[in-house]
């Protein structure tokens, strides 16, 4: 699968940056270009940076398989890694890789075969419209951004506009034909500032369930369909809806097996998958997904085990247990927290302001939990208690 230099170099600027933000501060990548060093002063990686830069980029376009990866370490531009990339995949590589978020316990790689994702994308094919170009509103480092902004429109042969030229683009230059790509909290964004779109845009969401109510909104104010998603990393794109309340059916790549499992139809390769949520089946390919089996939530587009959330508050020498759990509302999923402070803590307002500065420092925003509450002001929540060691 061949890919042009543009789009490979959004795969990598989103990946690095990506990486980057896991071990220390999130760069700001809206500058960088082929000629930008990795240990410059636009990216600040140094040399552990780099190795765990190499790392992300050979497992995900599996260079081992060549015997070059090491050559990632001999270059510093991301122009230089681009052209090592793109050498590779014409030589051919057995597919690529893609990182879970971690949020629910230790990250997985997995391995998604060439045959797998052309058989995905042949699928998203017959149920997206071809567009006049793509927003992409999502980074292109995620397996969802990878189908959706950089594979398809390479098929399609159309335009990506991406970062903050997508941002620019969806509020003051949207033109018939567009498809814009993105989250539901975005299109829960968008869908409060857009009175009214040009005709013959279509959208679609994926990561998270778009809430009903926004979804029709967003149809009752002119975009013509939004394709919403059922997937994960470990099975890529399963299912789809185009109306708000719907079930999802099954993408033509997938069927189901009597044991309920996601088996590849004729022409991909793979095991049967175990679902992520529980499937409620209301027809042979329809479904409705409803809770996750290992617990997790979404929230801003990534999966959180709100119990792996409690304990990692419990590292804070002041919080002795704490009690962790999603917190919906018509503005979207965030966590709360019910903290039980350790004896030799100072009274709650100060616990509340150092303890807010600390999980700001420490945690994603995907895994903060915005509300604090502690045992002197309420009763029990009745969810899970982390406890410190």
């Amino acid at each position: 699968m061949a890919f042009s230099e543009q789009s490979l170099f959004r795969m990598l600027r989103d990946l690095v940056e990506d990486e980057l933000a896991h071990s220390g501060d999130r760069p700001d990548s809206a500058g960088w270009s082929t000629v930008t060093t990795l240990d410059g002063p636009e990216v600040r990686s140094d040399s552990l940076d780099l190795t765990t830069l190499a790392t992300a980029v050979n497992e995900r376009f599996r260079l081992h398989e060549l015997r070059n990866e090491d050559f990632l370490l001999r270059y510093r531009t991301l122009g230089d890694w681009v052209g090592l990339v793109r050498e590779a995949l014409l030589e051919g590589t057995a597919g690529m890789a893609f990182r879970t978020s971690g949020t629910t316990g230790p990250a997985k790689l997995i391995s998604h075969g060439w045959d797998a994702l052309e058989a995905e994308l042949r699928a998203l094919e017959r149920v997206l419209p071809t567009p006049r170009r793509v927003i992409a509103l999502v980074p292109a480092h995620n397996i969802y951004g990878f189908l959706l902004t950089v594979a398809l429109p390479e098929r399609w042969g159309v335009p990506v506009v991406d970062g903050e030229a997508a941002w620019a683009t969806v509020h003051a230059d949207l033109q018939p034909g567009d498809l814009v790509v993105t989250i539901p909290e975005r299109w829960r964004y968008l869908a409060s500032v857009r009175g009214q779109w040009p005709e013959a845009v279509a959208g679609v969401s994926s990561t998270a369930h778009l809430d009903t109510t926004v979804y029709r909104r967003l149809l009752d104010s002119g975009i013509e369909a939004i394709t919403e998603i059922y997937g994960a990393t470990e099975t890529g794109g399963a299912g789809y809806r185009q109306a708000p309340g719907e079930a999802f059916t099954l993408l033509p790549h997938w069927q189901r097996d009597e044991q309920g499992r996601l088996v590849p139809t004729s022409g991909a390769t793979g095991e049967p998958m175990v679902p992520m949520d529980q499937l409620r089946w209301t027809g042979q390919r329809q479904f409705r997904p409803e809770e996750r089996y290992d617990g997790a939530v979404s929230v801003g587009g990534t999966n959180v085990h709100p119990e792996a959330v409690g304990e990692a508050l419990c590292e804070h020498p002041w919080v002795q247990g704490a009690q962790v759990a999603a917190q919906p509302s018509d503005r979207g999923v965030r966590l709360r927290a019910h903290i039980s402070l350790a004896n030799d803590a100072p009274d709650i307002q100060q616990a509340r302001a150092v303890l807010r500065q600390w999980i700001d420092e420490r945690f994603d925003p995907s895994r903060r939990p915005r509300a604090l509450t502690f045992d002197q002001e309420a009763g029990d929540t009745g969810i899970p208690v982390s406890r410190r060691p």
